[in-house]
């Protein structure tokens, strides 16, 4: 996980590369979630555009301007409903608003279980005087297992928090993030309007939860026994 040394546009401390293992299985998106996925289960239209990107408006396009809460209460929602009804990953307390519509909360979310969270993404090259667009999913190739668009379309919101200082010593065995800095949530992978530089699945920012842009969506995963 992370940037070899010298690559270009490596970053100096936060993308180290480090050898992780993971133990246990899990089943993950093969696309971003879409704008028909969100509709479909009721949530508002969170469409929007911004000086540099607008969205995609088709069914098939990723849902993007949405905060990190949207993602977690939309992943609930998945767990709830699914059958099997599934245990909520997240613990949303004090919550006012809705999903995708001014949703905020008062006290911090509580990870219940890794269960379902989000993870990778982004990049679309524009012409000088254009926006550009995400586009609809699977679009593009599909990397080595099968999932698309991990480097391009909307960049992802996951569930860790941030470390400037890097993922740590490795090798890590079913690393869970950090919690040096509680304030900012990752965002992983280039965005539409973004330079073909940070167009790769590790590349990665941090925003406070409650941010939204026109360029970030989520991809869902969980856990299987």
């Amino acid at each position: 996980m992370g940037t070899p040394r010298g690559e270009f546009g490596a970053h100096a401390y936060d993308d180290v590369e480090v050898t992780v293992t993971l133990t246990r299985p899990f089943l993950i998106g093969e696309t971003e979630v879409t704008q028909g996925a969100w509709l479909g289960a009721g949530f508002p239209s969170t469409l929007g555009s911004s000086p540099s990107v607008k969205s995609c408006t088709s069914p098939t396009c990723p849902l993007d301007n949405v905060t990190w809460l949207d993602a977690v209460a939309f992943a609930n929602y998945l767990s709830r409903t699914a059958v099997p009804a599934l245990p909520e990953c997240y613990v949303l307390k004090d919550c006012t608003g809705t999903p995708g519509s001014g949703y905020s909360w008062e006290r911090h979310a509580e990870s219940n279980e890794s269960l379902t969270s989000a993870v990778a993404s982004g990049c679309l090259p524009k012409r000088r005087g254009e926006y550009a667009s995400t586009h609809p999913v699977r679009q593009k190739l599909p990397n080595g297992w099968g999932l698309y668009d991990m480097s391009g379309n909307a960049a992802e919101w996951v569930n860790d928090f941030f470390d400037g200082l890097g993922y740590g010593k490795g090798p890590l065995v079913d690393p869970e993030g950090s919690v040096r800095d509680t304030s900012s949530k990752t965002v992983r992978g280039g965005a539409a309007a973004m330079p073909a530089i940070f167009c790769k699945s590790s590349y990665r920012f941090a925003l406070p939860p409650s941010t939204n842009s026109p360029a970030f969506g989520f991809r869902l995963a969980r856990s299987v026994k």
